[in-house]
């Protein structure tokens, strides 16, 4: 019995990443039922993610030094130490994204490692990823243009009416410390800032221009800078 069109879509848009990247491989029809089903805009934007980075010049060449950085961890362990409200695209990314498919050494499970493609990274530098530690910092916003933040440092509760960020990662340029931040949490002006990646010199940021509006954009940058790196080092 043929399963009617319409169902096979509602179906579809219930089914996590992984199961969406096998469910391409079944048949014809399931490839091309997928980008027409009504799958949630943050699980849609990681399969596309997924299926640029598998298409990616830079991805076959890096796969064994990526792989090799892997350590032991757990999924539902790291996500205990985040706020329960997270970022729909980060907690897919977290829970759903398969391992052997990572993008450069942006991941939780891994060691506490520097960048391997160090001339892309943060601004030029070697920064380091520090994902898989989860530090969290408090974030306080002021009202002054443009519209500022101050980060507190391993300070997760430092203000009651402070939003929450992530460190992604850390580096040193010039003498001055430079990171990028996820924020967990947080308004400003009325204006809900969670989603957001921010570049943030020393404690302080300007909250105007964000890296990047979600997580799957800056994942889609960081993909960015890996290809230019990828194509600047080949022989």
């Amino acid at each position: 019995m043929q399963v009617p069109d319409e169902l096979l879509l509602l179906i579809v848009s219930y089914f996590p990443l992984p199961t969406l990247i096998r469910a391409r491989g079944v048949c014809r029809l399931w490839r091309s039922v997928i980008p027409g089903s009504h799958l949630p805009a943050f699980r849609r934007g990681l399969l596309e993610l997924y299926l640029r980075l598998l298409a990616s010049p830079v991805f076959a060449p890096t796969r064994k030094a990526v792989l090799a950085q892997r350590c032991y961890w757990s999924r539902a362990a790291y996500l205990a130490q985040l706020p329960p409200a997270l970022p729909a695209d980060f907690r897919a990314w977290v829970t759903e994204w398969p391992e052997r498919a990572l993008l450069g050494l942006v991941w939780p499970g891994l060691r506490h490692a520097r960048n391997m493609f160090s001339e892309a990274d943060l601004l030029g530098d070697t920064g380091t990823c520090i994902l898989p530690i989860a530090i969290l910092n408090s974030v306080a916003f002021h009202t002054p243009e443009p519209c500022m933040m101050q980060a507190y440092m391993y300070a997760p509760a430092a203000r009651a009416d402070a939003g929450v960020a992530l460190l992604i990662d850390d580096a040193f340029i010039d003498g001055y410390q430079r990171s990028r931040i996820l924020l967990l949490s947080g308004a400003c002006k009325g204006a809900d800032m969670a989603g957001r990646v921010y570049q943030v010199a020393g404690v302080k940021g300007a909250m105007d221009v964000p890296l990047a509006k979600s997580w799957t954009e800056y994942l889609n940058q960081e993909l960015s800078r890996q290809e230019q790196w990828f194509r600047g080092h080949q022989c």
